[in-house]
Parts: structure tokens; sequence; C-alpha cells
């Protein structure tokens, strides 16, 4: 569509598809990646998954679309308001993450992407992450994910004097959010998560700190579908495949909307590598045409 009205253009060489992944698409995502449903559809306004649909018309297969996994640490209010710095992760910093009944469900300390599968299981796909005035303290003005104190003058965060105000404030049990606490102070001092088996603050990095000093906090949390990492299946030359492993003449894709480079396991900006390198051999190709 070009100033409203659907247009056809020919090309004279190859065509390159960078239309991006699906996260914003809830029908593409109920279809391929129902478990992350309970999440927040998120990511860049143009996720809609419109190129992959362009190639699956023609045939294209499809790689890891299995594999799809949100982020933790996103805000509920992220469903209904446009903005940035909606993840933070006081659990990096030493909070815990606990459901609405109060208890912990999960080793804080794992990747963001699997406390993303673990709140979804969660009722109401919802936790909170409490912690304290050390572990506020503790944040990184300006880096997003630990810019504490921002999300507390936007009103993303619960404060209170003692813990059992702090839960009356989420609407949880406020002896068993006291009792969770209190047990897990006790597992930071004996040096051992009987629990869940927490030995660090991220993936086995950094030490434990017990929740203790006042006032106390709790941000709501749920799973963020942020981007997709998978979709069309492509070669090492970025030729977009059919289902039959067979290349389909003239089409290239890079990006987000490829599957094959992530697998299982997402790794940290490694997106951003894909998007880049892929590009450039995609655009290199289909200009020898």
């Amino acid at each position: 569509m070009i100033d409203g009205k659907t247009q056809s253009i020919a090309a004279r060489r190859g065509v390159v598809l960078a239309a991006g992944g699906f996260s914003r698409n809830e029908d593409m995502l109920r279809q391929f990646a129902p478990h992350e449903i309970g999440g927040v559809c998120y990511g860049g306004a143009g996720n809609t998954g419109d190129g992959i649909r362009m190639a699956w018309a023609l045939g294209a297969g499809f790689r890891d679309m299995a594999f799809i996994k949100g982020t933790f640490g996103f805000h509920p209010n992220a469903r209904t308001q446009e903005g940035l710095g909606w993840t933070k992760l006081p659990v990096y910093r030493g909070a815990i993450a606990v459901n609405r009944q109060g208890r912990r469900y999960v080793d804080e300390s794992a990747s963001y992407k699997l406390l993303g599968d673990a709140v979804l299981q969660q009722p109401g796909a919802i936790a909170y992450q409490i912690f304290d005035e050390d572990i506020m303290d503790s944040g990184a003005d300006g880096v997003s994910p630990f810019d504490f104190r921002s999300t507390k003058t936007r009103g993303l965060v619960f404060e209170a004097a003692t813990l059992d105000e702090l839960a009356q404030k989420i609407g949880v049990d406020a002896a068993q959010l006291s009792a969770t606490v209190a047990r897990y102070n006790g597992f930071v001092a004996a040096g051992v998560d009987a629990d869940f088996g927490r030995d660090g603050l991220s993936t086995h990095y950094g030490k434990l700190v017990k929740i203790e000093r006042a006032p106390f906090y709790a941000y709501p949390s749920t799973c963020g579908i942020i981007a997709t990492y998978c979709g069309l299946t492509v070669d090492a030359d970025t030729r977009v495949l059919n289902v039959f492993g067979e290349p389909i003449a003239g089409l290239y894709a890079a990006g987000e909307m490829t599957g094959g480079f992530h697998g299982v396991s997402y790794m940290t900006g490694s997106a951003l590598g894909k998007c880049v390198v892929f590009g450039r051999i995609a655009g290199h190709n289909a200009a020898q045409i």
C-alpha cells in the first residue's frame, strides 16, 4: 500500500525481505506460540509478520517456530500504553519474584527468557519483584533494566514501610509474603537456597543479598514478547527455501523474520548482528542476479 492504494512493483533483480517478526500479531502468536499468549505483545510497531506471510504464500518453509520466548520483567501496563522502559530486572540485583499467592516459584537468577516462561505459568501470568531500599540503591540510572528510581517516579512501583503494608497494596496474603521473605533471607544467611537452588544474582554471578531494609518495593511483572527470533528457512546465501528445501527463485530474506540462527536459546544482542551480517549478504546476492 502506498498512500492508501495497492501498488504493483516489479523487481529487476532479486527481492530482499526484511520486514521483522510477528510479536505484534496475536493471531500468528496464537498459531505458532500459544504458550506465549498470556504475555504482552510488544516489539516494533511493524512486527506484524507481513513479510513472513508473503513468503509463506510462495511455499516458504519455517525454522525454530517452537522456540519463541518472551522476556521477563515487563510491566503489565505495557498492554495498553506505548512507550519505552517497561522492562525492569531488580531480580538481577537481589530481588525475589513472588506470584499472586506471595510465594516464590523460580530461581530468579536464571535467563530472563526462562523467567519469562516461568511467569506465564503463574496465576494471571503475573509476578511481583520484591526488593528493599538497598536493592533500589543498587540500580543504575539511565540503564533501562536497572533504572529503578525512574520507574518509581513513573508510579509503576509499589512502595511501603513494611512488608505487611506492601502485601496489602499488591493484593497478596501478608503473612505469606512475610514468611516468603523471611525464608529467603534465611537461605541467604545459610548460603544455600533449599527451594530453587539460587546461587547468585544472575546466572551464577553476584553475591545474594537479604531483603530487609525499609522501605520495601514491588514491581508488577509479566512476560513481554518483544521479538520472535524465528521464521523463514534460508540458506547460507540468505536465499529463502521452500518446504522441500529448494530455493525460491530471486527471493532473499534477512533479520528477525528468518529462522535457523538462534535455535532454542536466544543470546542477548545476537539479533543485531544477525540483521547486519545477513542483511549485507542478502543485499549483495540479490544485486548479483
